[in-house]
């Protein structure tokens, strides 16, 4: 049988085998097109997963002015954003996270914080502090930067929920340090006298009740306030107690606290003392009433004060503060114009 005569006999299987040719021409299309589907599938995740990181990257960049990424397994760092300054210090890319922090430390941390800063970026007391609070945040003291904040946030797996890397942050907070800093001073000081004020005397009282050592407390008042706003006007009685406030804050250790506890009535605190004080401190107030007897100030009337000091070892009270009062109302019963040390057969004032 010729070739003709067998397509022509069989003329179904030459339809067959036309239809399965162009079957196959038509599986390799759609895989091809399946392919190309795919690839831009990908190409479009991929721009999205770099725009995603570049988001990232501008939002990180408001914020922060260093972030870095920790893989757990190996200890390696990698740079997400870096500032120049930082670049040319020290190479921080692929480099051992230990290597990382000691140069950072060593080189843009204060003296004062440099222990605090270390003991926070522990390695595996990091790691244990993420796994189990979250992230962490400490405040430090930098040395090119001013205050700043490290905020150290896990990353987990997607698949085993596992945390397999860390980043670490760095901003800058010291505009916002400087707002707080400006609102507790408002909070805690006589917006007349510049002094500490009620709010900071609740404060340290709170802070000395844990006091183990020798202390000591002064509480005074200007000699007949009263008849000075009567006789010059409540705008000069302002400015003695101005003129007070700064006498005390010039005659005493800048570790001592003084304080307007009220009206003409200041508290100062002395948070140590050694031999001889009690005899200094009244040579002191003996000194201040010399000052204010003879005001070099336009306007500023003579006056005196008078005082009561309470000196003791250990825990301080309000006690302590009502024994100075004691002490003060003898020095008024007894001439004004001084200060009287606390003894324990000193009556206390009348009502």
């Amino acid at each position: 049988m010729t070739p003709w005569e067998f397509i022509k006999e069989d003329g179904w299987l030459v339809t067959l085998v036309f239809l399965a040719f162009g079957l196959l021409i038509l599986v390799f299309f759609y895989v091809e097109m399946m392919k190309d589907k795919k690839c831009q599938e990908e190409e479009k995740r991929q721009r999205a997963e770099k725009a995603d990181r570049d988001a990232i990257v501008d939002s990180l960049v408001s914020i922060y002015f260093t972030a870095l990424e920790i893989t757990l397994s190996t200890g390696m760092v990698k740079v997400i954003l870096i500032p120049e300054f930082l670049k040319k210090r020290f190479n921080v890319n692929d480099a051992s996270y230990e290597a990382v922090k000691e140069n950072f430390i060593e080189n843009f941390v204060t003296d004062g914080d440099k222990e605090n800063v270390r003991e926070f970026l522990d390695y595996d007391s990091l790691i244990e502090n993420i796994k189990t609070q979250g992230y962490q945040q400490k405040n430090y003291l930098g040395i090119t930067q001013g205050w700043c904040r490290i905020t150290v946030v896990p990353v987990k797996n997607k698949e085993t929920g596992e945390i397999e890397k860390m980043v670490l942050a760095i901003a800058s907070i010291d505009e916002e340090k400087k707002r707080e800093e400006k609102l507790k001073y408002r909070a805690e000081h006589d917006h007349l006298t510049g002094a500490l004020n009620r709010t900071a005397y609740s404060r340290l009282e709170k802070e000395y009740s844990k006091n183990v050592g020798p202390m000591a407390v002064m509480i005074m008042d200007i000699d007949n306030f009263k008849t000075v706003n009567d006789t010059y006007g409540h705008n000069v009685g302002d400015d003695v107690l101005k003129e007070v406030a700064t006498l005390l804050q010039n005659s005493f250790r800048k570790t001592d606290h003084v304080i307007r506890y009220g009206g003409d009535e200041f508290v100062i605190l002395f948070p140590e003392f050694d031999q001889g004080f009690e005899e200094r401190i009244v040579g002191k107030v003996k000194n201040i009433n010399e000052v204010l007897q003879h005001p070099t100030k336009d306007g500023i009337p003579p006056v005196t004060v008078s005082a009561g000091i309470r000196t003791f070892e250990g825990s301080y009270n309000d006690v302590l503060l009502k024994q100075a009062d004691i002490a003060l109302y003898y020095t008024k019963q007894h001439g004004r114009d001084g200060c009287t040390v606390y003894q324990s057969f000193l009556t206390p004032a009348e009502d």
